[in-house]
């Protein structure tokens, strides 16, 4: 993280996109593979012999998305929010991925096929729309980013409030508070 708290480094935008992007390819591989093109091995319900390491892959890469995604709530997330900065674009990204986590659970463990079958469709559609909502949501965060700068070099306040500062207490304010209180009861 950079300091201000909302730009990601370099390093943690390689993991983040990295894990989406693998995601993203191995999901739809093996859409295609299994639905879609009968041509190559796949949507004549027979499995090819690709399909279980696709699988696989694409399992790999949501742990890694997960941990990343974790990564980002302490900062970017948590600052962002504070902030009042992309709150549209950002909750939408947290509820499609919340949704994916929990359509990808059911198509793994749940036991009934009709319910299997909507998590399928619904993971898929959600799948397929997320790289778009991702541009959708940096490009806006820069959008805003820059129109505070724009604002700033004018001397204009800025239509957007600043992010929240980071302030570190004094060991001796955030140990206890019951010598204040104590003080404070006289």
């Amino acid at each position: 993280m950079r300091p201000n708290g909302i730009k990601l480094s370099r390093l943690h935008q390689a993991a983040l996109y990295g894990a989406f992007a693998v995601l993203f390819a191995s999901g739809l591989a093996w859409s295609i593979l299994h639905d879609g093109v009968p041509v190559l091995g796949g949507g004549d319900g027979g499995e090819s012999a690709i399909e279980p390491l696709l699988l696989s892959i694409h399992g790999a890469a949501a742990m890694a998305a997960l941990l990343v995604l974790g990564s980002l709530l302490p900062q970017h997330i948590k600052w962002a929010w504070k902030g009042r900065m992309n709150r549209s674009t950002g909750g939408l990204m947290l509820t499609t991925q919340a949704l994916l986590v929990v359509t990808g659970y059911a198509l793994y463990y749940a036991g009934d096929d009709g319910m299997r079958a909507l998590a399928s469709r619904l993971h898929l559609v959600l799948g397929l729309g997320f790289p778009a909502l991702l541009v959708w949501h940096i490009r806006e965060g820069r959008r805003r980013a820059a129109l505070q700068k724009a604002a700033s070099r004018a001397g204009r306040d800025s239509p957007f409030p600043p992010p929240p500062l980071r302030v570190d207490l004094p060991q001796r304010l955030t140990t206890s508070a019951a010598p204040l209180r104590d003080r404070c009861s006289r």
